[in-house]
């Protein structure tokens, strides 16, 4: 009996993911095209995703879109998710149609992403024909026998390749042979011409590269720290950059048609299963792309920049009987605004006789601006300054980050001892008149507590995320200013407790006050 109840409850479990992936509201407008999409209600999601209707049996998965976005190239696992022999097809999303490519009993599979080169008109993929995974190419519109391979060591195994964009060059992952770690980067010329390049260490674990659609930059995730990370480089092996960061595994990551966006598959914020998500080349804030209770992977962005395809499963795929594909509408993405304060307009205000909360004195002018008390127990407040008059009339503002800089520090912390560092906002300024007034202390503020600060800095950097209302009070024409003060306003132990901060009058740059805006337009 009690083995009995253990699988009702297993079953009751997947019903329910299953339910979570599968139920909600119908796909997007621009999805609509795709006419033999399924569009059942009992399959849809409440993402708007889409199914890819493909009739052939088996795991679908590692979806890669041809040059001209009609068209989606995917590997066909035989016996279940992963598990191989493995073919590969083509089919036409509009039509269903399908086309087997190659197919020979052995493991052929393709990298999503950009596995299929619009100059050459070839798709390259790996293969674990005898003796071991090598890479191979085809034509596009070849059929199976056609495939040619392109590299032969003895001792290295080949998989996941991506072409360049002028099509002479392949990037892809390499083991010592029956070894599954330690994965390496390796950069080889289509015709054989020139050596093999190891483009990451051997003391690593570097997979899956995809090629950049200008050609100057290669992705890939690497492991380290006990998860799965994405990575950019050169297309020599320089300049390795960490691009996601965070708890949680990033994997199968590729380029947008643009190269300034990165879509990749991620258990991220506590996620069961992976959901697919895209964050800026330059890293920073990721945007959720799919919401489903199951497993979505693979993911692979059209050339035109409206669709992403990707593998799903309504739970854990390992060793399920495999992915379907689906196709979803690429969201709306944002920009990066990154302004400095004015120091001509920045400053502190002192307080002028302790609770009396009006201004007393002030300083324009210092490199530094004063947080926290002074010895008569008088609180300090700092004003910063942006022109934030470059947004875009109509920007959405998604996230919105003030950082500041420590400097220095007298007496005792007051992120200890005087409670949170609260943010006020007011635009075009605070008082009468745009440069710093002493009343500036207690005027009023058009937006109050609309951020407060972390306590603990990053790189002496503190930051403070914007609420709804704050990001809605940034000026897209003009002026915006921000009020900074601690909550309590002094600890009335008669000794300074201040913080310094550098201000917009210090003479480098990137150490004033900084503002990042994250933003689309509709």
């Amino acid at each position: 009996m009690r083995m009995a109840f253990a699988t009702f409850c297993s079953f009751l479990a997947a019903l329910l993911v299953v339910i979570g992936c599968l139920t909600g509201s119908p796909g997007r407008k621009e999805l609509s095209a795709f006419a033999t999409v399924s569009t059942l209600p009992e399959i849809q999601r409440t993402d708007g995703a889409l199914h890819v209707n493909i009739t052939v049996s088996g795991s679908k998965q590692n979806p890669a879109w041809s040059p001209d976005s009609d068209a989606l190239l995917f590997t066909r696992f035989r016996n279940g998710y992963n598990a191989e022999p493995a073919d590969l097809f083509v089919v036409d999303p509009a039509t269903s149609a399908k086309r087997t490519l190659v197919s020979d009993g052995s493991g052929n599979i393709n990298l999503p992403g950009s596995s299929w080169n619009s100059l050459t008109q070839k798709i390259t993929f790996s293969s674990s024909r005898d003796p071991h995974d090598e890479i191979y190419l085809i034509d596009d519109h070849g059929s199976p026998g056609d495939e040619v391979k392109i590299t032969a060591r003895t001792n290295m195994a080949a998989y996941e390749p991506s072409l360049s964009p002028d099509g002479q060059w392949v990037v892809f992952e390499s083991h010592k042979l029956d070894v599954e770690d330690n994965g390496i980067i390796v950069k080889h010329r289509v015709d054989g011409t020139l050596p093999y390049q190891n483009l990451t260490s051997s003391s690593e674990d570097c997979r899956q590269p995809n090629w950049s659609p200008a050609g100057g930059k290669i992705l890939y995730q690497k492991f380290a720290n006990g998860r799965w990370d994405i990575w950019i480089m050169n297309i020599d092996g320089t300049n390795h950059r960490k691009v996601t960061s965070g708890a949680g595994d990033k994997t199968d990551a590729s380029f947008s048609p643009d190269g300034k966006w990165i879509v990749y598959s991620s258990d991220e914020s506590g996620l069961a299963f992976a959901n697919l998500f895209i964050i800026p080349v330059a890293g920073g804030s990721a945007i959720r792309v799919t919401h489903c209770e199951g497993y979505d992977g693979a993911p692979s962005w059209s050339p035109d920049g409206r669709k992403i395809a990707f593998e799903s499963y309504p739970g854990d795929p390992d060793n399920s009987p495999g992915t379907a594909l689906w196709i979803i509408n690429v969201p709306p993405l944002y920009d990066t605004a990154v302004f400095r304060s004015t120091g001509f307009y920045d400053g502190w205000i002192l307080e002028s006789t302790e609770n009396s909360n009006a201004g007393g004195t002030r300083n324009a002018s210092a490199t530094t601006f004063n947080l926290g008390d002074d010895a008569a127990n008088r609180q300090y407040r700092g004003v910063l300054h942006f022109n934030t008059s470059t947004l875009p009339d109509t920007a959405i503002v998604i996230k919105a980050t003030l950082k500041i800089m420590k400097q220095g520090l007298t007496g005792i912390n007051p992120f200890t001892a005087l409670g949170f560092l609260r943010v006020d906002m007011h635009k075009p300024f605070f008082g009468t008149t745009v440069g710093l007034e002493i009343g500036d202390f207690e005027a009023a503020a058009g937006r109050s507590s609309v951020a407060r600060f972390n306590k603990t800095p990053t790189d002496n950097w503190y930051s403070a995320v914007l609420n709804a209302a704050g990001r809605a009070t940034i000026n897209r024409s003009g002026n915006t200013q921000f009020r900074l003060y601690f909550t309590t306003d002094d600890n009335n132990n008669n000794a300074a407790d201040t913080m310094r901060f550098f201000s917009g009058d210090y003479a480098t740059a990137s150490a004033r006050p900084t503002l990042i805006v994250q933003y689309y337009v509709p």
